[in-house]
């Protein structure tokens, strides 16, 4: 009996250091996508920015930039949303099973995106009503 409950502490101690890793990779995944997006937001905008010019946009240091753009483990929502600002640009997130099939949803949230599904096509989901106007 007490080699049953060491033998089942022991699977669940590998479940728990399985889902870690997960989320481990997940976390590491989720940087290194937004950083990309973001810094290839400022190579090809029609008037390129350096990290000098984002830093300067925010209000930071060249610094910080660099940290945000290497994905650091202080790169938060706020931070984020503070290169949303200074770029006067927005993520559009999308969120997929990790085995997609046909018949299953997309989700995509962002301007003019909700829900997706592949059979129905895009549902429109309105913006909350104190979500400021967007500059045309």
């Amino acid at each position: 009996m007490i080699m049953d409950h060491a033998r089942r502490g022991s699977r669940d101690k590998r479940r728990r250091d399985g889902t870690r890793n997960n989320v481990d990779y997940e976390a590491e995944r989720l940087r290194r996508e937004l950083t990309t997006a973001i810094t290839l937001f400022m190579k090809d905008r029609e008037d390129p920015l350096s990290k000098r010019d984002l830093a300067d946009l925010m209000k930071v240091t060249p610094g910080r930039v660099s940290q945000i753009l290497a994905g650091d483990d202080n790169l938060t929502l706020r931070s984020l949303a503070a290169v949303c600002v200074a770029l006067d640009a927005q993520f559009s997130v999308e969120l997929v099973p990790n085995k997609s099939t046909s018949d299953e949803a997309v989700f995509r949230f962002g301007e003019g995106h909700g829900p997706v599904s592949p059979a129905s096509g895009t549902a429109q989901l309105p913006l909350p009503a104190a979500h400021p106007a967007r500059r045309p």
